[in-house]
């Protein structure tokens, strides 16, 4: 598969009873005209990372309105003390384990 591109293992499979299509990789899904014309890809700051993170957006619109509100992930770690909390751990068996590097917080 390797040796041949894209457009031409579509091209010779066009004559098959099974449907081809291309699996984009994120750059190409992100750049496709699709996804240009349709404003599906959205970019937030992540505040604690100082990095701008694309992602796909909400894929309905109704009334030809985005719902918005868009946040960035969550880092890694970062809710970790509170997930572990609420599961009944306490601060200092999180901070135990942090320090024997099983978790990040």
């Amino acid at each position: 598969f390797l040796a041949d591109s894209t457009k031409y293992w579509v091209e010779l499979a066009e004559g098959f009873s099974f449907t081809v299509t291309v699996v984009n990789n994120v750059q190409e899904a992100f750049s496709h005209p699709q996804a240009v014309y349709s404003d599906i890809v959205k970019t937030v700051r992540h505040a604690r990372e100082n990095v701008d993170v694309k992602f796909v957006g909400h894929p309905v619109r109704y009334d030809n309105r985005d719902p918005g509100a868009y946040a960035a992930p969550p880092s890694l770690g970062e809710h970790t003390a509170e997930v572990m909390e609420e599961l009944g751990y306490s601060e200092s068996q999180i901070r135990d384990l942090e320090r024997r590097k099983v978790v990040q917080t």
